[in-house]
């Protein structure tokens, strides 16, 4: 059930994330935030973009942890409402890396 709620919340979220951008990442370049995306995902096996006060981004690191493998870790920043320009543009344009378009994090690219 919680799952589907999500599901209708989610073009709420996108929306939201595409506003904060918008009105605190105007003066930053879409293109070159994408280019980072890019180049941190290349730079490990395993990379996990994580917000640092999200519990399901803890817990998200605390499986990679146990599992062995060496992983990257990107914070963001500490929470979705704490993110400065860059951060609210990379947050929407992570959702364009990932099938589901989720402005959400954890996310994890292997």
């Amino acid at each position: 059930a919680m799952a589907n709620g999500m599901t209708l919340l989610k073009p709420v979220f996108g929306a939201e994330a595409k506003l904060q951008a918008s009105i605190l990442g105007s003066s930053v370049d879409p293109k070159e935030v994408s280019q980072e995306i890019e180049a941190e995902i290349k730079s490990s096996p395993i990379v996990i973009y994580t917000y640092g006060l999200s519990p399901f981004s803890t817990e998200a690191v605390s499986l990679l942890e146990s599992t062995g493998y060496a992983f990257e870790k990107i914070e963001v920043g500490a929470e979705w409402f704490l993110l400065n320009g860059k951060d609210s543009v990379k947050r929407v344009l992570l959702s364009e890396f990932v099938e589901n378009g989720a402005t959400s994090l954890p996310e994890v690219f292997v």
